[in-house]
């Protein structure tokens, strides 16, 4: 028995014995996703909540005797699966826990992109059968995450690849290219059954395979300075120079088969155009508002202008609302008007410089005396001259920002009138925000004045938002552009 004596000191931790859930909510809404966004996710399902320990030893002491030190501390894991959106959407691009930036792959998580009739995920079929559902329709991220020395999930948002993006990386596929189209070999010999993986590849190689016969290469016996042959042999080998992937059965060419590797998408974030989410609200049946298709009207018009002026949007719709009032907003930020006309629900932008369809003048206008030509134009006290607008900076992990517009001939004259902020968190750059906030304010300053006026059945082809000019010598109106915003039949036979 030694004289010195070893004595051992052991702590544990508190040992946690169940996940946390921070909030439950039964009918949570699965979000809608346009374009490219960042959600914080919804988490559907988890289990197998595991506390992982992990124990240190540390000696300490001298010749009087040694302590020895045990700590035992504890990390968890957890089976979870978080819902993403509704629909089938691309991916997932950057991922924030917390304040730490990472990505799905990363935390070992399978994306499932939301089609009808999606796979059950596999550790569900392996681990928990009784509850292997495949989420159809509904995209969603599933894994086993690491939670650290915290019993509940962190704090996740993510970056989101949703619908009706406008533009889509483009595959990248990794081939066996040939780097000639013909090689030639010389010999001192003849022989016409040549090794063609010796000649024409230099070795043997399974990822590739070529045909070869008499027809498909040639050979010819060299010459010296006076014409004649001499004892060297020349084979030229013709190698197809096609890079398509697809071999060419040709008699002049070896025929290289290519094997394709594995393509890959690279996502880049994208929004999404206006018209294509307009059309989607509308027209679907799942998440829509099943609106007839044949009572859509194209909207290429529409599509073509906010494609050409940069007004891509990516709004993320995580409460219920009326596709109207979604629209109004959509409508706001395209500086556009939604109308039904001609039996089709339809989008019209603001151009400027449209040529007029029709010239309305005093002969064309009824019974002026009555009432029928009347201006009407808005209280100073209702323009503003400063307009805020808040949006989601993209270039800044999604954090909000704020633009704002201002005219200052109007505050010079008028004072400053600041309104209330406009909140388009579909827009996720600060220069497409400060075009939009700009052209609200102007409008709003420019805009004020209203005309109604009597005219005869003869412009019955009139529809709203058409461009007309408008002019009254006797209402001392010179002609003036206008637009068409609401048209009234009336009753009386003229």
């Amino acid at each position: 028995m030694g004289i010195f004596k070893t004595s051992t000191v052991s702590s544990t931790s508190s040992r946690v014995s169940s996940f946390m859930v921070t909030s439950s909510s039964y009918g949570s809404v699965i979000k809608l996703i346009f374009g490219t966004t960042m959600i914080a996710p919804l988490l559907i399902d988890y289990d197998d909540f595991t506390a992982i320990a992990h124990t240190t030893t540390t000696k300490s002491g001298g010749k009087g005797g040694s302590v020895k030190s045990s700590n035992t501390t504890y990390t968890y894991t957890v089976m979870a699966i978080m819902a993403l959106g509704e629909g089938v959407l691309s991916g997932t691009g950057n991922i924030w826990e917390g304040s730490k930036t990472t990505s799905a792959s990363a935390l070992g998580l399978t994306f499932f992109n939301g089609s009808v009739g999606q796979d059950v995920w596999g550790y569900l079929v392996s681990k928990h059968p009784d509850k292997a559902l495949g989420y159809s329709g509904t995209s969603y991220l599933a894994g086993t995450l690491d939670l650290g020395d915290s019993s509940s999930l962190p704090n996740f948002n993510i970056e989101v690849y949703g619908l009706c993006e406008s533009q889509q990386g483009t595959p990248s596929t990794v081939k066996c290219i040939q780097t000639a189209y013909q090689k030639t070999v010389e010999a001192a010999f003849y022989a016409s059954n040549i090794n063609v993986q010796e000649y024409v590849y230099g070795g043997t190689s399974s990822n590739y395979w070529a045909t070869l016969d008499s027809r498909y290469y040639s050979i010819s016996q060299k010459q010296d300075a006076y014409g004649n042959n001499t004892s060297t042999y020349v084979y030229t080998f013709n190698f197809d120079d096609r890079t398509d992937g697809y071999d060419r059965d040709d008699p002049l060419y070896i025929r290289v088969n290519y094997n394709a590797t594995t393509a890959s998408v690279s996502f880049t974030a994208t929004d999404a155009n206006p018209r294509d989410i307009i059309y989607t609200l509308l027209s679907s049946t799942v998440f829509g508002a099943n609106f007839p298709s044949v009572l859509i009207d194209n909207m290429l018009d529409y599509a073509n202008y906010c494609k050409v002026n940069s007004l891509l949007l990516s709004p993320a719709y995580d409460s219920q609302q009326q596709t109207s009032d979604i629209i109004t907003s959509l409508a706001e930020a395209t500086n556009s008007e939604y109308l039904f006309s001609q039996g089709k629900a339809k989008m019209v932008p603001y151009y400027d410089g449209l040529e007029a369809i029709y010239d309305i003048k005093d002969d064309n206008i009824i019974a002026q005396d009555d009432d029928t030509i009347s201006i009407q134009r808005s209280s100073q006290s209702d323009v503003y001259n400063i307009i805020p607008l808040e949006y989601f900076d993209r270039s800044n992990e999604y954090n909000t920002g704020m633009v704002y517009a201002t005219d200052e001939g109007n505050i010079d004259v008028h004072g400053l009138r600041q309104a209330s902020t406009k909140s388009h968190h579909e827009i996720c750059s600060a220069s497409l925000a400060q075009t939009v906030a700009q052209t609200i304010l102007q409008k709003q300053i420019n805009k004020r004045n209203q005309y109604t006026v009597k005219i005869p059945p003869c412009f019955v082809l009139l529809e709203g938002m058409d461009p007309v000019t408008l002019a009254s010598d006797l209402a001392g109106l010179e002609t003036t552009a206008v637009r068409v915003v609401s048209i009234k039949e009336s009753a009386e036979d003229f």
